[in-house]
């Protein structure tokens, strides 16, 4: 089932992506990985890699997220496995070290530091 439930994954997102092209593109892609698994996370890298191309046609930033109770700064998890990711391959533009957890205290400031990334993408394009 697990096979399955990949190949649905990915036609959804080749779907999704095919029709964002047409419709004009996205200028920047927010890949999310789950913190505590971000090392086993380079194969999906890679197939999204396949699906939207080089890095080169767009912006990729990464989101890493389920980091509530791991650090006590969540922009400390970059800085220690910053380096892993870029053995694996996995190379983004930017990121944003985040908690969504509603009843996290640092829940307000995770949406602050999306918002942040978001918005310094857009004053670098022209």
């Amino acid at each position: 089932m697990g096979i399955l439930r990949q190949f649905i994954s990915k036609w959804r997102i080749r779907a999704s992506y095919r029709k964002l092209h047409k419709d004009g593109g996205a200028p920047l892609l927010l890949y999310c990985i789950r913190g505590p698994s971000a090392p086993t996370a380079s194969r999906d890298y890679q197939d999204f890699i396949d699906i939207v191309g080089s890095t080169r046609y767009v912006s990729i930033d990464a989101v890493v997220n389920g980091l509530e109770k791991s650090l006590t700064n969540m922009d400390d998890w970059w800085t220690n496995y910053e380096g892993d990711l870029k053995r694996l391959n996995m190379q983004f533009s930017n990121h944003a070290c985040i908690t969504s957890l509603p009843e996290d205290p640092s829940t307000s400031q995770s949406q602050g530091t999306i918002r942040d990334l978001i918005e310094s993408y857009a004053s670098r394009v022209p």
